[in-house]
């Protein structure tokens, strides 16, 4: 089940009445931790996906300061009621809530601002880039095993999901990350499917024993975090680009040089390519080479076939029926199938 994000402060603060000091592990299971992600690319060299974690604390000292620096008057509101929010790519080219702002320099100057704030707290970031054209050549590998809407963003939010539940290893077993990623992805149902099944699976991925019962997708315009995330991913594309000789940037971009050469050990990039799909393929197909996975996969195309071909003769009836209301001498439609019955 998809769940929407929530407030905890007030459970925080309860909690905190709760938790006597002296229990260290209640002490960490307070910090509430949560990771903000989302996805950056330009469709056909780099796609990423960053993630930021840090204690509920954290983002609640960013949450305000974030909002300080979007209620300056120049910024405007075109979201959902009229909210601003940080967005890298508008930003970068004047647009959106930064339309009114024709002057780089002031654009920059409150990027510079937004990032003084990033720079400021204790949040983890991880990276994980992949290469676009590495997927597009091994898609149809993992087509076999994820099935037609296999997409570069899986293997990505897999990584992400992994690589922080990971980090946490050194706390309590008690401590859980709550997972927020951004709703504009398109992916969210596949998502939680993944999430799921990984989350089930602790003999592969011990782990995931740090996830949270659910996973959530919010929109940018209300969490901060998501527009942090999203400063984040901008940057490490733009990086990856230079790498590739896809931007001419003369020089490393100051942003880059603030968000993660200045904090090391707080940014953490990883990059997937053609060797990397390999050995991501033979580890599905070492652990999908038994009979069980075999018969889960045989039911589930019969499933598709069957709801595909419920489906064409819905549509079929349909189509007859509305001819039938024009034409009159057209052979009369069958009868609506009745809802839930076999075709």
């Amino acid at each position: 089940m998809l769940a929407e994000p929530v407030e905890r402060y007030a459970i925080s603060r309860l909690a905190r009445l709760v938790h006597r000091p002296p229990s260290t592990e209640r002490l960490f299971a307070l910090l509430d931790l949560t990771s903000y992600h989302d996805d950056s690319g330009d469709g056909q060299m780099v796609f990423c996906v960053v993630g930021c974690l840090a204690p509920l604390a954290v983002w609640q000292r960013l949450q305000w300061r974030w909002q300080r620096v979007l209620d300056d008057p120049r910024i405007i509101g075109v979201g959902p009621d009229g909210a601003k929010r940080f967005h890298a790519v508008d930003i970068e080219h004047g647009h959106e809530c930064f339309a009114n702002i024709e002057k780089v320099s002031e654009r920059q100057e409150i990027w510079s601002r937004f990032i003084a704030i990033a720079e400021s707290l204790r949040i983890y970031t991880v990276a994980t880039v992949i290469d676009v054209r590495a997927w597009n050549a091994a898609r149809d590998c993992f087509v076999e095993f994820w099935g037609p809407d296999a997409s570069p963003y899986f293997l990505a939010f897999q990584h992400q999901i992994q690589t922080m539940a990971a980090f946490v290893n050194d706390q309590p077993p008690c401590e859980k990350i709550q997972f927020i990623f951004d709703r504009q992805t398109g992916e969210e149902r596949n998502a939680d499917d993944v999430f799921h099944a990984t989350r089930r699976d602790l003999l592969r991925f011990p782990d995931a024993s740090r996830f949270s019962q659910t996973l959530s997708f919010g929109p940018s315009y209300e969490y901060p975090g998501l527009q942090v995330a999203d400063m984040f991913a901008y940057e490490v594309k733009r990086v990856v680009q230079r790498m590739y000789g896809v931007k001419d940037d003369t020089q490393p971009r100051w942003q880059w040089d603030r968000l993660a050469v200045q904090r090391k050990g707080m940014v953490v990039v990883g990059r997937v390519g053609s060797s990397d799909l390999e050995n991501v393929l033979a580890t599905l197909d070492k652990a999908t080479d038994n009979e069980e996975f075999r018969q889960r996969k045989a039911a589930w195309a019969t499933e598709q076939a069957e709801c595909q071909a419920k489906m064409e003769t819905r549509y079929v009836g349909r189509a007859e029926r509305a001819r039938a209301r024009t034409d009159p001498s057209a052979p009369e439609a069958p009868p609506r199938e009745p809802p839930g019955e076999p075709a």
